[in-house]
């Protein structure tokens, strides 16, 4: 008896959790900002560089980044609640095709992980699948200096060491 009513508990405290998952959400908007973020494709014996973006209030994409061309992605469907998403796409690109798949967790005000995996097709260069771990966390507000909806790499188009003090 006992056994049941510590699994009745545990059901009847997922329930909710597992019911929002699957519900559709908008996608997640990034408080505006400078974000410190990086892009790293699992597996990959040399790391991307961390880069800084500036997102401006309701025109963010997060899932663009400077380490994979995602192409034009169409029917993008996000997923889940405030804290955890799950995000599905179909993208074309001039090579071919891709499916998206990807969940994140984090409150996109802060911070944010996560986990994208694409599927390419045809193959590119031999690679049919690529999983990249995205990471971002919000630094600063924006500085009049700073371009905003550019990816900012340090030692790339003559972008220095971004002070925030300045």
């Amino acid at each position: 008896m006992r056994q049941f009513l510590v699994i009745a508990t545990a059901a009847a405290l997922l329930a909710p959790t597992l019911a929002t998952s699957a519900e559709p959400a908008p996608a997640p908007l990034r408080m505006p900002g400078l974000w410190l973020l990086s892009t790293q494709i699992t597996g990959a014996s040399e790391r991307a560089p961390d880069y800084h973006y500036c997102v401006v209030a309701d025109e963010d994409a997060p899932l663009l980044n400077p380490v994979v061309d995602l192409g034009s992605c169409e029917q993008v469907q996000w997923r889940g609640d405030w804290l955890r998403r799950t995000v599905e796409a179909s993208c074309t690109d001039t090579e071919g095709s891709l499916r998206l798949e990807g969940r994140f967790e984090g409150d996109f005000q802060y911070s944010y992980q996560g986990v994208v995996t694409l599927h390419y097709e045809p193959a590119r260069q031999g690679v049919e699948t690529l999983r990249l771990n995205y990471e971002g966390r919000r630094v600063a507000p924006c500085k009049e200096h700073i371009p905003r909806g550019v990816f900012l790499i340090e030692g790339v188009d003559g972008v220095g060491n971004l002070n925030l003090s300045q």
